[in-house]
């Protein structure tokens, strides 16, 4: 959950809407990227300049401490998400690295089945050099 749709209190203390890209006629998300905070090309000031330009100063502040709170309520999740997880991970890495030492041996043992399974072979050091590099760093804690 991001800050679209969210509601937070101003300094009069009533409450105001996070505005929604699609609220806006000039430079929408499916228009511009750069616009959507989840994307490649994001680019906050101009998205400050466009979504925010009519907004004061506390008000971007109290945003700023809100989006703050969501980013650590997120990093407490993910990281309780690990802890829960992390068993699974092993076993399924484990698992990976039991298929791909089979293939392997089955490539040096019997040319005409390897030649069958060289393609899945690929697939899997793919996906083992892919979970290496995501959750390595998991790993060496």
């Amino acid at each position: 959950p991001g800050i679209m749709g969210r509601t937070w209190s101003n300094s009069l203390g009533g409450k105001m809407m996070a505005p929604r890209l699609s609220s806006f006629s000039h430079g929408s998300s499916r228009e511009d990227p750069s616009l959507l905070a989840s994307s490649d090309s994001f680019d906050p000031k101009k998205y400050l300049g466009r979504v925010h330009r009519n907004s004061s100063q506390a008000d971007l502040q109290k945003g700023q401490l809100y989006l703050t709170k969501q980013l650590n309520e997120g990093k407490d999740q993910r990281m309780l998400l690990v802890k829960e997880n992390f068993e699974r991970f092993i076993k399924c890495k484990n698992t990976i690295d039991d298929i791909h030492s089979k293939l392997q041996h089955n490539e040096f043992h019997s040319s005409s089945e390897a030649a069958s399974t060289v393609l899945l072979m690929q697939s899997l050091n793919d996906v083992k050099d892919k979970s290496n590099t995501i959750f390595k760093p998991l790993i060496d804690r």
